[in-house]
């Protein structure tokens, strides 16, 4: 009975601290990634990632309409 109700009380300590420290600082819009060596922006923010994510979506794009054009025989 101990045992179970150690590792109940285990548990709900560890979604606790989850949901504390990973979770709602989400849900609040903080990144917790970190912060980068300049120190003003964070991790999750960084510029060559929304450079990354813009190629790749033009990327698709094209592709998109490469594949609505009918192909030439």
């Amino acid at each position: 009975m101990t045992g179970t109700l150690t590792a109940l009380l285990v548990l709900l300590l560890s979604l606790a601290a989850t949901y504390f420290f990973c979770i709602r600082p989400m849900r609040k819009g903080h990144c917790a990634m970190g912060q980068l060596a300049s120190g003003t922006d964070t991790a999750c923010h960084d510029r060559a990632g929304t450079e990354e994510a813009a190629r790749l979506k033009a990327e698709i794009a094209a592709l998109r309409t490469q594949s609505a054009q009918p192909d030439p025989k």
